[in-house]
């Protein structure tokens, strides 16, 4: 860009500094000389152009049906330098504050021969943003969405479904004039959506995208979307800040399963997560693929892998303890158990001393294996995670009573404790209290005759009015998230847990969370994030042992229940901050690059 040399009398139009091929400005914006920002808006637009950033990074990204969403059109600058960029057939929708504004915006783009999508604010209220967007551009590419700060919470929102299809790209916002705490909220707000702030910089005469820390001061920001990071126009702009992986690694070997049990869904994360750092993997499923779970975009090249398998990379197994004979090539045997139990088979033993390292998710679970005499190998901790792009605290709830509503979300078996919760619950509560426990309780494991007989007390409890029983399947991860979000609080009183993804989960939406203090989420959940029941011994279960759910275990989850109604009745409960802290920093990405940083270890 070029700079004005000569100065605009206050109502002449705004040429802009934009040029096209033939040196003739792209746009003018027509002159509003009263209005309080124009004569700042003059200056700026000679001293390198009204938002440079936004339009320089539009002018390298916009491509072939995608399409720019200006929510902050401000005099237009944005909108008409994306209408006005050569060569794509690109589209803009933009929103104006009014009929006179709409009609300004329109005029410039007919004077510069291009035209605009333009609705106005009213309409987006009445009609909702994302059925806007989709009604308006229905074969949308990519999504780039310019808007002022203090609407990017309510905009993710609002596109949370074009969001999860990974429609959008980025977020284009000018955070220059807030105040450094609320920048700072403002980056929490877009990275806990999965984009990455980013800012434009000049080094070497070569314009340069960096990705910025919570602690860098306001500046105009291009957040990308975690998804579009690699599809950035590096021959335009390279990017700094989002490296491949925490350390460089060669090929490796992935086999594990991809579906709806908690191994499939494990498996299904970890492997976009590998992916997406840049680890080179040659996936194996066990089992069928059920692509719901997860988008895995380069999952078919994952699959593809196998035709050229590197038979000396390091060969990965996510399985259960007594499933870990089988690898893939010669290259280090690696077994990624999950369990519960503190004791194991002497299969089970033997599976696990068969293996070169091992891979678990918890200090928990490594200290189990040290005590069953597996001290000649490595035993690496490789916290799971969340994602964060799915559950979170924007997620709009699935919520039509104003009772306090208790959730659990797991399998009904005596392990996950539900029969103890509802003892609980009748402990706590009376029929006429305004309470309500919800339990999303399939289990794809037991026949209907069984699963009715464990419903049975559920059934006909006092209770049983104040119960709700979902034993079919949610069909995605977003409906789960949404149930979460519509309950007040999560109760995981389980005698043991490998990992327990949903309680996690529960964090990431920024709910209270009531659980048992012992086994695998030992990991992430502490007294300063959930309300937690201590445990006094443990009881057999089969070859080894589990938490004893016993007289004081019972008296501290009625105590609990009732503590979290109390607060319930006063209003609406606050955010679990320490919850959703927990849950941004178990990341699958965090996840896969412990993963990474393990194997580099010798």
């Amino acid at each position: 860009m070029s700079a004005l040399s000569r100065p605009l009398p206050p109502d002449a139009a705004i040429e802009s500094i934009q040029c096209g091929a033939n040196g003739v400005p792209r746009f003018r914006v027509t002159p509003r000389p009263s209005h309080r920002d124009w004569a700042a808006t003059v200056d700026a637009e000679r001293e390198g152009g009204v938002a440079a950033e936004f339009r320089m990074f539009l002018d390298a990204q916009l491509a072939d049906d995608d399409l720019l969403l200006d929510l902050d059109p401000a005099f237009g600058f944005v909108s008409l330098s994306a209408a006005t960029k050569p060569e794509t057939r690109h589209h803009v929708l933009t929103i104006a504050d009014g009929e006179c504004a709409a009609t300004l915006l329109q005029s410039d783009a007919r004077s510069a021969g291009v035209s605009l999508t333009l609705a106005q604010r009213s309409q987006v209220e009445t009609d909702g943003l994302a059925p806007l967007v989709t009604r308006s551009h229905a074969h949308i590419a990519q999504l780039f969405v310019h808007v002022a700060p203090d609407r990017v919470r309510t905009t993710l929102t609002s596109l949370q479904s074009l969001t999860t299809s990974g429609h959008i790209a980025a977020i284009l916002c000018d955070a220059r004039n807030l105040r450094a705490v609320d920048g700072a909220l403002l980056y929490q707000t877009l990275t806990l959506a999965g984009f990455v702030p980013h800012q434009l910089a000049e080094q070497d005469n070569e314009a340069i995208l960096i990705a910025m820390s919570v602690n860098d001061p306001p500046a105009p920001i291009i957040a990308l979307h975690a998804r579009s990071i690699p599809q950035v126009d590096v021959s335009t702009f390279s990017v700094r800040g989002v490296s491949a992986a925490a350390e460089p690694f060669g090929p490796i070997n992935f086999i594990a399963p991809f579906c709806r049990t908690g191994y499939g869904v494990t498996g299904a994360h970890l492997l976009k997560a590998l992916v997406e750092v840049g680890a080179d993997v040659a996936y194996f499923p066990l089992g069928a693929v059920d692509r719901r779970i997860a988008e895995v975009p380069t999952l078919d090249r994952a699959l593809a892998r196998q035709d050229d398998f590197d038979r000396k990379a390091p060969s990965v197994r996510l399985a259960q303890q007594f499933d870990l004979a089988t690898h893939v090539g010669s290259g280090e045997r690696i077994g990624f158990p999950i369990f519960e139990i503190n004791q194991f088979t002497a299969r089970e033993l033997h599976h696990l001393r068969a293996q070169d390292r091992l891979f678990v998710c918890s200090r928990w679970a490594r200290e189990v294996l040290r005590n069953n005499g597996i001290t000649h190998i490595p035993i690496h901790v490789v916290p799971l995670g969340v994602d964060r792009t799915v559950f979170n605290e924007m997620v709009p709830s699935v919520r039509s009573i104003n009772d306090t509503v208790f959730i659990q979300v797991g399998k009904l078996e005596p392990r996950k404790g539900q029969l103890d919760l509802l003892r609980a619950f009748e402990a706590a509560f009376r029929p006429n209290d305004a309470v309500r426990l919800s339990l999303y309780c399939h289990n794809p494991f037991v026949d209907a005759a069984t699963l009715a007989r464990a419903l049975h007390p559920f059934r006909t409890s006092p209770m049983s009015r104040r119960i709700d029983l979902h034993t079919d399947p949610l069909a995605t991860h977003h409906d789960v998230a949404r149930v979460m979000r519509g309950a007040d609080c999560g109760v995981f009183c389980s005698r043991a847990e490998g990992w327990n993804l949903e309680a996690l989960e529960m964090l990431a939406v920024g709910k209270p969370v009531i659980a048992t203090n012992y086994s695998g989420h030992t990991e992430f959940l502490s007294d300063e994030n959930a309300h937690l029941i201590h445990v006094d011994h443990l009881e057999m279960a089969g070859v080894g042992a589990w938490a004893a759910f016993g007289a004081r275990q019972h008296e501290q989850l009625v105590e609990h229940l009732r503590t979290v109604h109390a607060a319930r009745r006063v209003g609406p409960l606050d955010l679990n901050r320490a919850g959703i802290d927990t849950a941004t920093h178990l990341s699958w990405k965090n996840a896969a690059t412990q993963m990474l940083r393990a194997l580099n270890e010798h």
